[in-house]
């Protein structure tokens, strides 16, 4: 039996891959702190069509008894409101049909069945499974919980698992630490080239790719996301997710992605609304006016110029004399210099300052070589140096480097040179606006 993705969820990938065809695009990326977090722990996130299920260990009842401090399995669904804007209920506790009144967590999804985690003691849950049940319009349908008794021992702690490809692979801390193993034959066999000496945990499978939290030596700090590809029937070597949207010096976990438009991880990061919070990440489209939509030869003739021509242009559009910048580019999603060396290590030994500017209401991150060049051919090689070293964004005027000019009244000016592979000419662009005024080979 497979379930689809469909309803709202699809309706909402939908929204946010929708294109416009008069320009070309670039993925933006906004992360948000989700509304149904509470000042206690929110984690493990797990989508079924519209409705979110998550755990809590916040404060809670069921019938009459106070539940402080044990996890519960709560929900909440996208729906439209008023205004015919998406947005999420107000969370739900999901009820005795999944919880008690121990500890119960949702800890894995498989198109077959919803695992659980239950615990009585403190380190030593166990793991159950409800078989789903197909319904379009409930899809968290399942029959009763039942124990996974060829994952679960009566002396550790296993609380996680991942069906991968119809193999599973859970986590347990039979060997003192949190290690992931597969189950093999009716055996637990561990997962060498998963583990470390440090925990493992929180196993999220989808696209071939397995994704687990560690907090191994050699990432931001805490715990942190990692991911390993599928080759055939074994994994190849972790690597760290170096999303630093996701991972940050603060415990980062559960990492599910749903489609490349949707994902969601839970963090104690600050600014958050008390422990563990989830936080929701979408992929939208900001457009960017394309001189390549029309082959550039029918807007504007390439011209050959010598260097004084480029420096009557210059001068003639008020750009003289000169005081350039070289700017390595402006994001919405990367709010600081750690984070921008983090995700660029090439630039991490120059001298970057960073700009803040709104436009339209939203907050933009300038990233600038802190240096101001009165040489047009001097900005030109700095820029040249640092689109060499090839970690930088190259595709869109937006983010790849430019050397940056204002004129007296405030108008942005880009200037940039790129060596044309099939004749190797060097043309040199000059942007106004963001509007491609002027291009030229020089001779």
């Amino acid at each position: 039996m497979t379930f689809s993705k469909r309803n709202i969820l699809t309706a909402l990938i939908a929204i946010l891959c929708t294109h416009t065809l008069t320009a070309y695009e670039a993925d933006t990326i906004v992360y948000s702190n989700m509304s149904i977090n509470s000042a206690q722990d929110d984690y493990l996130p797990f989508m079924l069509d519209s409705a979110l299920m998550f755990t809590s260990n916040r404060n809670s009842k069921l019938e009459g008894a106070s539940l402080q401090n044990t996890e519960k399995v709560y929900f909440s669904v996208l729906k439209k409101n008023e205004a015919q804007e998406y947005e999420w209920t107000p969370a739900q506790n999901n009820g005795y049909k999944w919880n008690s009144d121990n500890n119960t967590a949702l800890v894995g999804v498989s198109n077959l069945y919803l695992y659980f985690y239950r615990a009585y003691w403190l380190n030593n849950g166990e793991i159950y499974r409800a078989s789903r049940i197909e319904d379009a319009e409930k899809p968290w349908k399942a029959t009763k919980i039942k124990k996974v008794k060829e994952v679960c021992t009566d002396s550790y702690d296993e609380c996680a698992i991942a069906d991968v490809n119809g193999s599973i692979y859970f986590v347990s801390n039979k060997s003192g630490n949190y290690d992931i193993y597969l189950l093999e034959n009716g055996k637990a066999v561990p997962v060498d080239i998963l583990n470390s000496e440090a925990d493992e945990n929180d196993l999220f499978f989808t696209d071939n790719t397995l994704f687990f939290a560690s907090d191994r030596s050699g990432g931001y700090g805490g715990y942190d996301i990692y991911y390993a590809t599928l080759a055939g029937n074994r994994f190849e070597q972790p690597q760290l997710l170096t999303d630093t949207i996701v991972n940050t010096p603060a415990n980062d976990r559960d990492y599910r992605k749903y489609a490349d438009t949707l994902a969601f991880f839970a963090s104690d990061r600050d600014g958050g609304k008390g422990g563990l919070d989830i936080y929701q990440i979408k992929k939208t489209t900001i457009t960017y006016e394309d001189p390549d939509t029309i082959p550039i030869a029918e807007i504007m003739p390439i011209e050959t110029f010598a260097n004084d021509t480029l420096m009557k242009l210059l001068d003639e559009n008020g750009l003289l004399p000169f005081r350039g910048e070289v700017q390595l580019g402006a994001f919405r999603y990367i709010t600081s210099l750690t984070d921008f060396k983090r995700k660029f290590p090439c630039v991490t030994d120059e001298n970057i300052r960073m700009d803040m500017i709104e436009v339209d209401g939203i907050k933009v991150y300038k990233f600038i070589i802190d240096t101001v060049y009165n040489d047009v051919e001097a900005a030109l090689l700095k820029r040249d140096e640092v689109v060499a070293k090839h970690c930088l964004p190259e595709e869109l005027l937006s983010d790849k480097p430019f050397v940056g000019v204002l004129d007296k009244n405030g108008n942005r000016f880009a200037f940039f040179r790129e060596k044309r592979e099939f004749d190797n000419d060097q043309i040199y662009y000059l942007y106004k606006n963001g509007q491609l005024i002027w291009y030229g080979r020089r001779f």
